[in-house]
């Protein structure tokens, strides 16, 4: 499907254009639109979607972050209330035939609330030329089926995509809707069709031969039952596998994300611990502080009052010694020893005893003493301990200062590393940053769940499969005991080797495309990159995932390079339009977008090479149609087409160069 023109009407920043893309017989089918960041070539790549499919996959997925798709200018010249319509159309040729796609949205423009618009309505038709020259109308379903037999929705990612977006074609959704796609193309439907209808057959003649024989009933229900299980298993382990599949991709997209950034989980987990540590260090510290302060604080009382302690303490030593003092017995203790009979140490004290004797004799050696003695004598314990509290000042003083300066140097290294994690965080949006490391938790819980239930689906199939067979060849068995059955049995196995027959057709079928898809991927590749001894192979897998093969064998589709993977892509790109028979115009939104230095002349070369095969419609920057990619397509481009937008940056104007 060759696009000839497209009209637009009210549509985002294209008020009223219509781009005519005649082919010149001296050009190539190359056609290029270049214009500033925002004048509105992604929009075109959304024209072109929202005609054919009703969707604009290029804009943001949140509604409420999107301008309304009717035209500003339009909507503020529009009165209140008043109904506006977006039109985009599309006229093609493919194989002789001229189709034209048109898409209306009617849009109710609602001035009294702030400018807002609704959406009343919206139709699609297609218009195809018949045999006799007349155009046919079709709306709604048919006119999608059109589309669907021109360029299929599953794989029109490879007709009209985003220089920008290129990884995403190499995934598993996107493999997908491939080989869903194929398998459309195909018509593999109608094979299976044929083949569950078969299997009907078969089903109702096992029942027919279960009216007859009890046996065989119950043989025919077990074998049921378990053909049941079995298929119940193998579709379970292929949603099980896609999962996995799925799992794989979101995982390794979000570590990509996260490349280069901080480990904010564990920055932000190491962040709490030690603020936990920091707020008991720092309790601490506080006592400790505190502790020195009150240390320092009576020492210095101390420290002042020494020479008075030590004169004091002198006095006492000088009594004592000339034995003016007392000595340290209590008089009264001694006096109800003996009034009680009974000695400190709980023994009875008989007054005649040898221990009353003793008393009696210390007594009487005792002189009362005076108050000033016993002031004396009180004050002797706690001088000696200032003193002693005086002598060990600078030891306690050290010991107690190096606790201090230790919680110091401590807190302060931890000041530090928040400092640091504070440092590493700053200006990352830390809830997206942790929403992703939970997401891929996730995706990782998933994986491994998958896993494990892919294991045990695979041995349940086994034992089902094993039934099964079990089960058939015992109704086979009971089915030849009676001749009555014979017929019936001859029918059975006519209508099983017919089912077989279209099963092995059917994966014939898709694996012979496959096989071609692979092939011209290949070839495509290889003719196409500039690197010849760096690859070796193009494997394109049984679910349709692309895989290039190092020279040494290695599977290197995640090291390859922008410009490298755009090849990739407009290589397969080629083989499903060859082998799908959808031989439509190839769109590439800012197609250098990955590509830098000498990579962009390479690619502008394989543009001009393909462009002599089918249209190719490429929308560029300035700065993409630059330097050596303008030398390369400047001159073999059929239309070249400058984007610019009006003064006030509300509609588009076009000017063909």
């Amino acid at each position: 499907m060759r696009i000839n023109h497209l009209k637009f009407k009210n549509y985002r920043q294209f008020r009223d254009i219509q781009i005519d893309l005649p082919y010149r017989q001296d050009k190539n089918d190359l056609h290029l639109f270049v214009g500033l960041m925002g004048t509105g070539k992604t929009n075109l790549l959304n024209a072109i979607n929202w005609c054919l499919y009703g969707e604009e996959p290029f804009l943001s997925k949140a509604e409420n972050q999107r301008l309304p798709i009717l035209n500003l200018a339009t909507m503020e010249s529009a009165d209140n209330n008043q109904q506006c319509r977006v039109t985009v159309e599309i006229s093609a040729e493919s194989k002789g035939a001229n189709l034209t796609f048109v898409r209306n949205a009617f849009i109710e423009v609602c001035k009294n609330a702030g400018n807002r618009t609704k959406n009343v309505k919206e139709e699609f038709k297609a218009f195809l030329q018949q045999e006799d020259g007349n155009n046919k109308m079709t709306d709604g379903d048919a006119a999608r089926e059109i589309v669907e037999r021109f360029v299929p929705s599953g794989i029109k990612d490879f007709f009209f995509f985003d220089g920008e977006r290129l990884d995403k074609y190499f995934k598993e959704a996107t493999s997908q809707n491939i080989k869903n796609a194929i398998y459309q193309i195909s018509q593999m439907n109608l094979v299976n069709r044929a083949a569950t209808h078969l299997q009907k057959t078969i089903s109702d003649l096992q029942k027919e031969a279960g009216k007859a024989s009890p046996e065989i009933e119950i043989t025919r229900k077990g074998l049921e039952i378990a053909q049941t299980d079995l298929q119940t298993n193998i579709d379970e382990i292929s949603q099980c596998n896609s999962q996995i599949k799925l799992a794989k991709e979101k995982v390794e997209e979000i570590t990509e994300n996260l490349r280069g950034m901080p480990d904010i989980e564990q920055l932000e987990k190491e962040r709490g611990i030690i603020k936990i540590d920091f707020k008991e260090k720092e309790e601490l510290y506080k006592e400790k502080l505190s502790e020195k302060e009150d240390f320092l604080f009576f020492s210095g009382i101390q420290m002042m009052l020494w020479l008075r302690i030590e004169k004091a303490a002198s006095i006492i030593r000088d009594k004592k010694n000339r034995k003016e003092l007392p000595p340290t017995i209590d008089k009264k203790l001694l006096e109800k020893l003996l009034e009680d009979c009974k000695c400190i140490c709980g023994r009875d004290i008989v007054t005649s005893s040898i221990e009353a004797k003793a008393i009696n004799d210390l007594l009487a050696t005792i002189e009362l003493s005076s108050e000033v003695a016993q002031e004396l004598m009180l004050m002797e314990n706690p001088l000696e301990l200032a003193k002693w509290k005086i002598k060990s000042y600078n030891q306690e003083n050290q010991k107690l200062t190096k606790g201090v300066k230790e919680l110091e140097i401590y807190l302060r290294k931890i000041e530090d590393r928040i400092n640091e994690i504070d440092r590493q965080t700053g200006g990352y949006n830390i809830s997206k940053i942790q929403s992703w490391i939970r997401e891929r938790k996730g995706y990782e819980d998933a994986l491994a769940q998958n896993h494990k239930k892919s294991g045990q689906l695979e041995l349940l199939k086994t034992q089902n499969e094993t039934r099964a067979k079990e089960l058939k060849r015992k109704l086979d068995d009971e089915l030849k005991k009676e001749d009555k059955f014979r017929t019936l049995k001859d029918d059975i196995v006519f209508a099983e080797n017919s089912a077989n027959i279209l099963e092995q057709a059917n994966k014939t079928i898709l694996e012979a495309m496959r096989k071609e898809i692979e092939d011209i991927t290949k070839r495509k590749f290889f003719e196409l990159h500039w690197k010849k001894e760096s690859y070796k192979d193009i494997v394109v897998s049984d679910d349709y995932t692309v895989s290039p093969i190092h020279t040494f064998g290695y599977e290197c589709l995640g090291t390859l390079s922008g410009g490298e993977r755009e090849v990739l892509a407009l290589s397969f790109s080629i083989a499903l339009h060859m082998v799908s028979g959808f031989d439509s115009t190839i769109v590439i939104d800012r197609p250098l977008a990955m590509v830098s230095g000498d990579t962009r002349k390479n690619v502008g070369e394989i543009f001009s090479k393909i462009s002599r095969e089918r249209q190719i419609i490429l929308l560029l920057t300035p700065e993409d149609y630059s330097g050596d990619v303008r030398s390369v397509l400047e001159d073999v481009a059929g239309n070249r087409f400058e984007m610019k937008l009006s003064n006030r940056e509300l509609e588009l104007t076009l000017e063909a160069r």
